[in-house]
């Protein structure tokens, strides 16, 4: 057989192979295409979630409620709790904080929620705690606000009331001094009956005085240190 023949005959077979390979990509594409897998999604099923970051100044909302010594809520204070004890006894007041969430479209659905608090690092009562007893603090924890409140008055003189419903404990807060707090729930509850909700209470762990450090409210001359609501959804 001569050089050209076997030439041809070559050419012949890899033409056949080529068209084979083809014919094989094609059907995978057109199966790929018509997958039904959760993890092959049509294109119209593609997720797109969006980022909202809610950090107000000194106009976001947030009090010390101390309805029983002073009958007043404080709404200017740089810090969202308070605490004292001495010989009198324990002072205390709880927090409460309400963010605006006209921000968030209409049409959005709801995915995850964090309230994100930073440590006061600024009082000097932080500095003598040991840095064990700030990053592994347990006993904050927040619930729901179910009456309107605003941050210099106290209704009747009470605090603003809450549900208890659902109690959210705060996780241990992290190397930057901050806690990440998980309220999806929270929220879900605000934006689904907005005239019912009313934000968050915040109530630290009065058991725990020894080594009590506090959360910065929107007050706080440290711009970095406000609170922040961080809401994915889609």
């Amino acid at each position: 057989m001569r050089m050209s023949e076997r030439l041809e005959i070559v050419i012949k077979n890899l033409t056949r192979c080529v068209s084979l390979l083809i014919g094989i990509l094609i059907s995978c594409g057109i199966f790929l295409t018509r997958c039904t897998h959760p993890y092959c999604p049509e294109e119209d099923e593609v997720i797109n979630i969006f980022h909202l970051m809610l950090k107000p100044g000194p106009e976001g909302k947030d009090a010390i409620s101390m309805p029983d010594k002073f009958g007043k809520n404080f709404g200017d204070t740089s810090v969202l709790t308070f605490m004292y004890e001495d010989d009198s006894g324990l002072s205390k007041g709880n927090g409460f904080i309400e963010f605006d969430l006209d921000q968030l479209p209409s049409n959005s659905k709801l995915k995850r929620a964090v309230l994100k608090l930073f440590i006061d690092t600024y009082d000097s009562t932080f500095r003598k705690i040991p840095l064990s007893d700030i990053i592994q603090s347990h006993g904050w924890s927040a619930r729901a606000v179910i009456q309107p409140w605003g941050e210099q008055v106290s209704i009747y003189g009470n605090e603003p009331l809450t549900s208890g419903a659902l109690k959210i404990q705060f996780p241990a807060n992290d190397s930057s001094f901050s806690c990440s707090i998980d309220v999806t729930p929270l929220i879900a509850k605000e934006l689904e009956r907005p005239a019912n909700y009313y934000g968050f209470i915040i109530v630290p762990p009065y058991d725990q005085t020894k080594y009590m450090f506090n959360y910065c409210s929107s007050d706080h001359p440290d711009q970095s240190l406000h609170p922040e609501l961080i809401i994915d959804y889609e």
